[in-house]
């Protein structure tokens, strides 16, 4: 049996879209061409949020992905990537406990600095650490958390150069030590069972949320007190737009009517002047993904063309998000942090 019997053996199917996540030969036409493997991430991000959290993600220590497109030799770089995408959405709204299950595939002379990075966490994290600051901000909260760390990360390292057998037995035992840890209650909330796919239609589209007064909010199109409304936040601030809940694939088309929606036909008394400054707050009581960026590019550029000062106020995770998307370049200038004044 190989380890593609195992898993099939054990209910766990091999994805076979998503090429730029599983297609060696893509992904190192596109690390030639981009000198990053910024795409991975977002298609990596997409696909969770589309499918589901992989049961288990199995890397080949022999790819060198550095020696594409001129860059330095990075053995890692297949396991950092994923990993970073990992600790970047783990930090969203849903996905707090997300976890990455990892078997990386060795040779015998590897091994030994393989399971040195897996028995010392902080010296793997290390390894991660980007130009980033906020990304290395993250790492760097795992660093001193590591009961955290093995919350998120279960890593194996497997000796590929053991009889055939044995690598099967070994690929067994982790498979079923990680079911274990979901029969156990261990499993992150918010992710799919094994070998099943994340079914995104549980999700209801976000709502639209627009502070009118100390005293009225509007929601998705009713004027309510807001008193009345239990589930909302506090501090929203008067005169601003909230979005709260999933603005993701299946739900960007429905999202983006009831935003351009208010904004045209203006809410109760409140008119929107195309020259004014209108901002949404698409914070961490915000889920997003790799296709939200393009979806808010359309409706800036064509949909709302003629309001030009309007300010995207993004929490961290959801902007770092959207910088890994490809409607990023459209839609950069209209973004403010969080914590930072339009």
């Amino acid at each position: 049996m190989t380890i593609r019997g195992v898993l099939s053996k054990n209910g766990i199917d091999i994805e076979t879209g998503f090429l730029n996540l599983h297609s060696l030969p893509m992904i190192k036409r596109v690390i030639a061409k981009t000198r990053n493997t910024a795409f991975m991430r977002s298609d990596f991000s997409r696909y969770i949020r589309e499918v589901g959290n992989p049961f288990l993600i199995i890397i080949d220590g022999h790819i060198d992905l550095g020696s594409e497109g001129g860059m330095p030799p990075d053995p890692l770089k297949l396991l950092r990537t994923y990993m970073i995408s990992y600790i970047i959405l783990s930090r969203g709204r849903g996905f707090e406990r997300l976890r990455g299950n990892f078997i990386l595939l060795n040779t015998a002379q590897r091994m030994p600095g393989m399971e040195r990075l897996e028995q010392n966490p902080p010296l793997l994290l290390e390894t991660l650490l980007t130009r980033d600051g906020v990304v290395n901000s993250f790492i760097n909260e795992l660093m001193s958390d590591i009961p955290r760390y093995r919350r998120l990360f279960l890593l194996r390292s497997l000796n590929a150069d053991l009889p055939a057998g044995e690598v099967v037995d070994l690929t067994g035992k982790i498979i079923k030590s990680i079911h274990e840890r979901d029969k156990s209650g261990d499993t992150p909330a918010g992710t799919a069972a094994p070998g099943s796919p994340m079914n995104r239609e549980d999700f209801p589209a976000a709502r639209v949320v627009y502070r009118i007064d100390e005293a009225r909010v509007y929601v998705d199109g009713e004027i309510l007190e807001l008193s009345a409304v239990e589930d909302l936040p506090g501090g929203l601030a008067v005169g601003e737009f909230y979005v709260l809940g999933h603005w993701t694939s299946k739900t960007l088309l429905e999202v983006g009517k009831k935003f351009t929606g208010a904004v045209v036909r203006g809410i109760a008394t409140v008119k929107f002047d195309p020259s004014q400054e209108i901002i949404v707050n698409i914070g961490d009581n915000c889920v997003v993904d790799g296709a939200t960026a393009s979806s808010l590019a359309q409706i800036l550029l064509k949909d709302l063309s003629a309001y030009r000062n309007i300010r995207l106020r993004t929490a961290e995770s959801n902007r770092k998000i959207f910088e890994n998307s490809t409607g990023f370049s459209m839609i950069r200038h209209n973004l403010v942090d969080s914590n930072q004044e339009p």
